[in-house]
């Protein structure tokens, strides 16, 4: 979306459709990152994330420094509206190409969905956010019991919590 308006400022140079395009690319440039943040968020296992972010922080700079660069040579050579449009295009097309792994990193951050389903409707976790609440259903271990199976006897320490997630469940003391 942002190189298309990008694009756009070069193809129309008029003020009020510039300054309109300027608006819709901030706006689509903060839900860019603050989706970004969420799917790391999501994605990216608990111990890694504090270098993901800063690799991540740090890759950003150095796209924007050598954009600028870049950006500052091609208006050189072809002139601004010429320049925005390459940019723009540019843009659009990395888009393209990035949306298939994308599409997998996205697919991995929903890869617990139906644990997670299951987890919303029990209360205890209720009230978690969706971050942690797919941690928690990372860690599931599903246990399928027949009938008249036990899942845990009297008098055995507890060192699990169940989760029914379909069927019932007896307790007898």
């Amino acid at each position: 979306v942002m190189g298309g308006f990008t694009a756009l400022m070069g193809l129309w140079p008029e003020r009020l459709p510039v300054y309109l395009a300027l608006a819709l690319a901030g706006f689509g440039l903060v839900v860019l990152m603050v989706s970004a943040s969420t799917l790391m968020q999501r994605g990216v296992p608990l111990r890694l994330q504090g270098a993901v972010f800063g690799i991540n922080n740090q890759i950003s700079k150095a796209v924007l420094g050598l954009a600028g660069i870049f950006a500052s040579a091609l208006m050189a050579v072809v002139g601004l509206h010429p320049a925005l449009i390459v940019t723009g295009a540019s843009l659009s097309l990395v888009t393209l190409i990035s949306l298939a792994n994308l599409r997998r990193f996205v697919s991995r951050a929903d890869a617990h969905a139906r644990e997670v389903d299951v987890l919303r409707q029990t209360p205890i976790f209720r009230v978690l956010p969706i971050g942690p609440l797919e941690r928690v259903a990372a860690a599931l271990e599903r246990i399928e019991l027949g009938r008249d199976e036990a899942a845990v006897r009297q008098g055995e320490p507890g060192e699990h919590l169940y989760v029914v997630a379909s069927g019932r469940l007896a307790v007898m003391v």
